[in-house]
């Protein structure tokens, strides 16, 4: 379930549960609010893990809040609040399993998280364009990391950005003027 901010940078977060186990990963969190915290007990979901795409404000700005709300909760991010994540790593959310990956650019700690057929990609990757970076070699990294890593997934792999529309990856390949 995706969650838009407009007041902050119109940032996404997204809940993700497994639909067996009631399992549930929560990605950003510029916002947190009673929506989400509704959803979850609705739906009656198990809050195990916390996924921050990069530690720029508008992704991390509840993070304290989210910990406080679910204090067993498992961070995975860089900062020293969380589990640092290595390209490749491995991640189970019930019965459904899924992977990281690293995308530098936009930031160097920028991460990314493939699950099920759906892609959430932070600042990384946009419906029709790419997160900016700050200069030309972070530029050409990050469209490397992105033409390697993530244009690699299936067609109709469900691109989920941490600002804007959602896509797919062959949209992207196909429309992306950055790709």
């Amino acid at each position: 379930m995706r969650f838009n901010f407009p007041e902050i940078e119109e940032v996404n977060s997204f809940i993700i549960s497994c639909k067996s186990s009631r399992k549930t990963l929560i990605i950003d969190v510029g916002g947190f609010d009673s929506r989400m915290e509704e959803y979850i007990e609705i739906n009656n979901l198990d809050v195990e893990s916390l996924f921050i795409t990069h530690a720029h404000y508008d992704h991390i700005g509840k993070i304290e809040s989210v910990i406080s709300r679910y204090p067993d909760i498992q961070v995975f991010s860089d900062d020293s609040r969380g589990k640092s994540i290595k390209d490749g790593d491995v991640f189970t959310l019930g019965f459904v399993s899924g992977i990281f990956h690293r995308i530098p650019g936009h930031t160097d700690d920028m991460a990314v998280v493939y699950l099920d057929g759906h892609l959430f990609t932070g600042d990384s990757l946009f419906a029709g364009s790419v997160g900016g970076t700050s200069n030309e070699k972070n530029y050409s990294t990050q469209i490397r990391e992105i033409k390697t890593k993530l244009m690699t997934y299936p067609g109709d792999t469900i691109i989920h950005p941490g600002h804007g529309p959602d896509s797919t990856i062959e949209l992207e390949k196909t429309f992306n003027p950055f790709l």
